[in-house]
């Protein structure tokens, strides 16, 4: 796309605090919300009537490119509220919020879910991170998103029930640096499962996990990245494994997912686009955040008298500095998401 259609923004780094970045963020946010083209559509046509124009089928998430997209943006917006109340812009943005989740427009995301050939929409990414858009509204416990839960609890359900149904069927998990990628997404599930105390979801994460990584040795990590990858297939796997296990049974388990951590270092150095304009191309400075965000989930798994959390310390932050001026010399090809995985890297360990 031309630099005419790929809007670019303001550069905020990843060493800056939390109420900095919201300040940069927030506006950029709301922007790609309300903005419907261009867009990628997700759905499967199977009549003529579903030709219709982004915002009439998915009334509230029909911004920032795609549909999986505006959903994280929500998220990180309920998020910047709930972890700085008493932010200037902190009334402003639920104001926005209110507009937004009417229940005329949540009722019609449910109903396009719901629509035939619809069951596989956005699996695993897209319906992960709903679940985690109503963690973040569960988490921020006030009368306003307790009101605005109560809307999305049906959506809330159909995901939840969604996984619970497609993650089993799987004969293999998917390895990929993308979206189908199922480590990263169970990850996010697990973090909504224990939130809501959904004891089901919680158990069928575990033993998939176990079943599918428990034995898992010498993670080919030399042969990341792919072109196109913006998630680490070795570090969203362990990532997943450090929520799972136990911080024993975890430490041992990476002994042999990825051994020598402590005298070879991780074995990964950040990469960068070579073209920003390129939607997947860009997906590298994703994949630099992304991968700082779950080495820290692997760090915080492990005591700090472990060995391999120096190297692993250096590895986090050189991948976090290597992508901060993406969004100052990116376009919306790839700001219309960074933002949310610099929030989510950022703000670890802020809030549950």
């Amino acid at each position: 796309m031309h630099r005419s259609t790929w809007a670019v923004y303001p550069c905020f780094v990843l060493s800056m605090n939390l109420s900095e970045l919201a300040q940069n963020l927030l506006p950029i946010l709301k922007e790609n919300l309300l903005r419907e083209y261009p867009n990628k559509q997700g759905h499967v046509l199977v009549t003529s009537n579903d030709l219709q124009a982004p915002q009439e089928r998915t009334p509230l998430f029909y911004g920032c490119f795609d549909w999986h997209s505006a959903v994280h943006s929500y998220a990180s917006l309920i998020r910047l509220c709930r972890l700085l109340p008493e932010a200037s812009w902190y009334n402003q943005t639920l104001e926005f919020l209110g507009k937004q989740f009417s229940a005329s427009s949540i009722q019609a995301e449910l109903d396009h879910l719901k629509r035939p050939g619809t069951a596989t929409f956005e699996m695993p990414y897209g319906i992960a991170w709903l679940l985690i858009l109503c963690n973040e509204l569960r988490l921020s416990n006030t009368e306003q998103t307790s009101n605005w839960l109560q809307y999305f609890e049906p959506l809330e359900e159909l995901a939840a029930e969604r996984m619970l149904h497609w993650l089993p069927k799987l004969s293999f998990p998917i390895r990929t640096g993308e979206h189908t990628q199922t480590a990263f997404s169970m990850g996010l599930v697990w973090d909504w499962a224990k939130t809501k105390d959904h004891t089901k979801v919680q158990t069928t994460i575990r033993e998939l996990a176990h079943n599918w990584y428990g034995t898992d040795e010498n993670a080919p990590i030399a042969y990341e990245p792919s072109a196109h990858d913006f998630l680490s297939p070795a570090l969203c796997e362990a990532a997943l494994m450090a929520k799972i296990q136990s911080p024993s049974d975890f430490s041992s388990w990476l002994d042999l997912f990825l051994p020598n951590l402590a005298t070879s270092g991780v074995g990964l150095e950040p990469v960068l686009p070579s073209d920003r304009d390129d939607g997947k191309l860009v997906h590298l400075d994703g994949l630099n955040i992304s991968r700082a965000w779950m080495l820290q989930t692997i760090l915080q798994a492990l005591p700090q008298t472990d060995s391999r959390t120096q190297p692993l310390r250096l590895c986090q932050q050189a991948h976090a500095d290597a992508s901060s001026e993406c969004l100052e010399h990116g376009t919306y090809a790839g700001t219309h998401w960074l933002g949310t995985f610099m929030l989510y890297n950022i703000s670890f360990g802020v809030s549950s």
